[in-house]
């Protein structure tokens, strides 16, 4: 069960890292290849801002809860994803 929570966890992170891409970097005609290869050639002023704006982008939060017998022992486990 632990796995299944942190796996959702990575799908979740790359969400929304998909969904920050599309919303600050495709307007400037960027993707995130695209952001890193030619940030070198920006100014500094405008990568540090775009990156504050990466690194801050939020999504709606959610909770989630993994129910299941635990392989290494007869007990019920229960595992909560917050984001």
């Amino acid at each position: 069960m632990k796995e299944l929570a942190e796996l959702y966890g990575l799908y979740y992170s790359e969400s929304r890292a998909r969904r920050a891409a599309i919303s600050i970097l495709s307007p400037l005609g960027l993707d995130t290849q695209g952001f890193i290869a030619n940030q070198k050639m920006m100014i500094p002023s405008l990568v540090s801002k775009i990156s504050t704006e990466l690194i801050n982008f939020e999504i709606e939060p959610i909770s989630t809860i993994f129910a299941g017998v635990d392989p290494l022992g007869p007990t019920y486990t229960l595992w909560k994803a917050r984001t």
